[in-house]
C-alpha cells in the first residue's frame, strides 16, 4: 500500500510541473523566482528531466529581465540546478548575484572559485548583500544551503 502511495505522489510530478508552468509568465506572480526555484527542483524526476534544457532556457530569459537583485539571485540559483549558463552574471557589481552564479558553476572555472573562497571566509555576506526587504532565494527555504554545497564542492575539488 506505501508503494503505490508513493508512486501516486511521484506520478504527481508532471502535472505539478505544467502547474507552475501555467503561472511562470503570470504578471500577477510577484515572485516568479520561487516558480523557478520549485521547477528545477521538480525538474530532477524522470518523468520531466528531458525537458530540463528548455526550462534552463525559459529561466535565463526570466534571469535576464529581472530588475531585483533578490530575484536575479533566485533565478541564477534555479538556473544552475537545472544546468544552466550562469557565467554571464560571475563578473556581476552585485556580490549576491555573483555568488549565486558561482554556487552553480564547476570549482574549476577560476572566477566562481574565488567569489566561494571569499564567501567561505564570510558566509554571512551573502544574505547581506541584499536589501532589507529581500526574501532569501526561495532555494534556501527548503532546507537546502546552495552556498554551502557550493563551497563543499570547492573544498572537495
Amino acid at each position: 500500500m506505501r508503494a503505490q502511495s508513493e508512486l501516486a505522489c511521484l506520478a504527481l510530478i508532471p502535472r505539478l510541473v505544467e502547474t507552475v508552468l501555467s503561472y511562470f509568465d503570470d504578471p500577477r506572480i510577484v515572485w516568479q523566482g520561487w516558480l523557478a526555484a520549485a521547477l528545477a527542483m521538480l525538474s530532477c524526476h524522470p518523468l520531466v528531466a528531458d525537458q530540463r534544457p528548455a526550462f534552463a532556457a525559459r529561466v535565463e530569459q526570466k534571469t535576464r529581465a529581472a530588475t531585483r537583485d533578490g530575484e536575479v539571485a533566485t533565478y541564477l540559483i534555479a538556473l544552475g540546478g537545472l544546468g544552466g549558463d550562469t557565467r554571464p552574471w560571475l563578473n556581476s557589481p552585485h556580490l549576491g548575484i555573483r555568488a549565486s552564479a558561482a554556487m552553480a558553476e564547476d570549482p574549476a572555472d577560476n572566477a566562481a572559485t574565488e567569489i566561494l573562497r571569499a564567501l567561505s571566509e564570510e558566509p554571512g555576506a551573502y544574505l547581506a548583500s541584499f536589501d532589507e526587504d529581500f526574501a532569501p532565494p526561495a532555494q534556501f527555504m527548503t532546507g537546502r544551503d546552495p552556498l554551502a554545497e557550493a563551497i563543499t564542492r570547492l573544498e572537495r575539488h
